[in-house]
């Protein structure tokens, strides 16, 4: 099926004026309930659209530009003027919807600790670049501390995990584990 026929437009007999028309129409009736939903949470984005719809990336961001060319959608160029860092890393990804470690550190400077405060809240989720050293997403318990005895992982087996990085403490000499995040991890967050 092609996009026309998915729009329920077979055949069209008139002026460009009038089939862009019939255009806004229709994609108001397919995907505006979509749009306003999202819109309420401030999160259109082609992530948040193509886990609502299901649907690729790529066809997401093809069809927010469909939208915005039809006049349904405007794009909001945003200066981060946020209260705190908290505040700023959530509108980030609220307009981006995904973004890497690397470029929130440029904007925020205690960007990681926030990340990993947001992943644990199930706010937001951490996918290693395919193409990187620790590909695909985190597959760590939520509730682990910043600092993770070595008890605790010995209990949940997780001593092998490439995602853990490991120190000893200076002044106890005990072996502590941390989560690693690295710069090219993209941040998305969860719609």
């Amino acid at each position: 099926m092609d996009f026309l026929d998915f729009l329920g437009i077979t055949s069209f007999k008139g002026n460009k004026e009038e089939f862009i028309e019939i255009l806004r129409e229709r994609f108001t009736e397919k995907f505006g309930s979509v749009i306003d939903e999202l819109s309420m949470k401030k999160s259109i984005n082609p992530i948040s659209v193509s886990k609502r719809l299901d649907i690729s990336k790529t066809s997401a961001k093809n069809l927010l530009r469909m939208m915005r060319e039809l006049g349904l959608l405007r794009r909001v160029r945003i200066a981060v003027d946020a209260i705190d860092d908290e505040d700023a890393l959530m509108m980030i990804l609220s307009s981006k919807g995904e973004v890497t470690i690397e470029y929130l550190e440029k904007v925020i400077p205690e960007a990681r600790r926030l990340v990993l405060k947001y992943w644990r809240e199930g706010k937001v989720d951490i996918v290693g670049n395919p193409r990187g050293l620790l590909p695909g997403p985190i597959n760590l318990p939520r509730d682990l501390p910043d600092k993770i005895p070595e008890m605790i992982i010995k209990d949940k087996k997780l001593s092998s995990n490439p995602r853990l990085g490991k120190f000893i403490e200076r002044e106890t000499g005990e072996l502590y584990y941390y989560i690693v995040l690295r710069g090219d991890d993209r941040v998305r967050l969860v719609a």
